[in-house]
């Protein structure tokens, strides 16, 4: 997996800064499924195949570009 030993962990680190009603709104509108359904058909993806999917993902449902930040683990460096 191209660097990433725990790819959960990795996209949950991938932040959007929205009010918590907008964040509940995405995740009822199929978010967690859709991730579950890429992750299952791909099981050999790559930190950039992941990077893009959070993207487009981020962008189906119209997460505000300037809204997405990431965050690494603290002292981790990434």
């Amino acid at each position: 997996m191209d660097g990433i030993s725990n790819p959960e962990d990795y996209i949950h680190r991938q932040i959007a800064q929205i009010p918590n009603a907008e964040h509940v709104d995405v995740h009822k509108g199929g978010w967690n499924n859709d991730w579950n359904t890429w992750y299952q058909q791909n099981p050999n993806f790559t930190r950039k195949d992941l990077e893009k999917k959070t993207k487009n993902m981020m962008k189906d449902y119209n997460i505000p570009k300037s809204s997405r930040n990431f965050a690494g683990r603290y002292g981790s460096g990434c």
